[in-house]
């Protein structure tokens, strides 16, 4: 006998196939590991992490700003139970301090009338300084998802005669050299 959520499983993997555009599917997609049984894996075991504070990178000028240093990494974390594999994350932490990178990221800490500078830098990089592939997979189909002519082509809407294939650019449009900082009050 089928179970109601195997049925809807089914239909719904129809439903896919029957809207999915021509060409979507000549490419399978392959796992690095085999996909869990949700319903084997124990629930609220794991206590939830309860974010520290981001430690700044220095503080400087006669008005002591305190500047952070944020960067973004891939690397793999706990966040099944014990005893199954641990996740391919993007996390946020201290380019300067070590052992902060984790998902959730710490927290800044601010008060009132004190100045902050923070600094965000794209550290998705493999070892040798390429940028990474998206961790998930991005429909260049869907407006702005994959704009031709890169960021000067970003507010236009592409054609396409057929689907493209699937996007293999970098997860982030800009050289890991380059920063984005802000500075103001809160």
């Amino acid at each position: 006998m089928i179970s109601r959520r195997q049925l809807l499983i089914a239909g719904a993997g129809s439903a896919v196939l029957l809207v999915a555009p021509r060409g979507a599917w000549a490419a399978p997609i392959r796992l690095a590991q085999p996909i869990l049984d949700p319903t084997t894996i124990q629930k609220y075991v794991t206590e939830l992490l309860i974010p520290p504070a981001m430690p700044p990178a220095r503080k400087h000028g006669k008005h002591k700003i305190e500047e952070y240093l944020i960067g973004v990494r891939q690397f793999s974390q706990q966040v099944l139970p014990p005893g199954l594999p641990s996740t391919t994350v993007w996390g946020y932490g201290s380019a300067v301090h070590k052992g902060t990178f984790s998902s959730p990221s710490f927290t800044i800490n601010a008060r009132a009338d004190h100045p902050v500078r923070v600094t965000w830098i794209n550290q998705l990089v493999d070892k040798r300084g390429k940028f990474l592939p998206h961790l998930l997979p991005v429909d260049p189909t869907l407006h702005w998802a994959n704009p031709p002519g890169g960021i000067a082509g970003r507010d236009s809407m592409p054609t396409f005669t057929e689907t493209p294939g699937p996007y293999i650019g970098p997860a982030e449009p800009v050289k890991s050299s380059e920063t984005f900082s802000w500075s103001g009050v809160l």
